[in-house]
């Protein structure tokens, strides 16, 4: 046979048989978003919920206001969790029991939570989503790449909000000090470089390859 024509038929195939799988698995996300949440509408979830109503309004995602609402609602906070399976809670062994396409419903259902937080933005509120579910930093990565693909969070805004959280963090390790340290042109600056290396160390923050002249060209 022609090799050509071999190498041909055998891509068009291919390209078949991908788009087939991406249809099948497009199906499954459709499904999804039509019984996504239906249990709110059964009258546990659907009490529950509406009694703690105007406290959830006011409180931002992962505040301790947020998590009285959720102790308030318990009993339909358990339900909604055992009967839906984009919920880490649904699962015995939490994010790692997920497939692919409860992790999709996932991240679409942190999208639309996070609007009905007052204060709170989507990039606002990985930080503390990906620890309290367990979720990785490939894993993190991965849907951050993807809120970034689909301009549902900015590009880079995460890394300045940690890069600035860290700032905030030494100089509030700096405060703990029992004797000051004097800082400017005239003063040895390797007493803040010491207490650089020892609060990096407490954090278990790694500064061998610090990129101490590039660091903001790609924010």
């Amino acid at each position: 046979m022609d090799m050509e024509f071999d190498f041909l038929c055998d891509t068009l195939l291919h390209i078949s048989e991908v788009r087939e799988n991406l249809e099948i698995i497009s199906s499954q996300l459709k499904q999804r978003g039509y019984a996504h949440d239906k249990t709110k509408l059964q009258q546990l979830e659907f009490d529950g919920f509406v009694s703690t109503r105007e406290k959830f309004k006011k409180a931002n995602y992962g505040s301790p206001e947020y998590q009285e609402c959720i102790e308030l609602t318990k009993p339909a906070v358990e339900h909604h969790y055992k009967n839906n399976r984009h919920h880490t809670g649904f699962h015995k062994n939490g994010i790692n029991d997920m497939t692919l396409i409860d992790i999709i419903e996932m991240i679409a259902d942190w999208r639309a939570a996070a609007r009905r937080s007052p204060d709170k933005k989507l990039e606002n509120t990985l930080d503390y989503a990906t620890k309290k579910y367990g979720i990785q930093s490939q894993l993190a990565k991965v849907i951050i790449n993807t809120f970034e693909q689909l301009n549902w969070i900015t590009p880079n805004r995460i890394a300045t909000e940690k890069i600035a959280g860290a700032l905030f963090d030494f100089c509030g390790h700096l405060t703990t000090l029992g004797t000051p340290i004097e800082v400017g042109s005239f003063y040895d600056a390797g007493l803040v470089l010491r207490e650089l290396e020892k609060w990096a160390k407490i954090r278990k923050f790694n500064l061998d390859n610090a990129d101490v002249k590039n660091w903001n060209v790609s924010l």
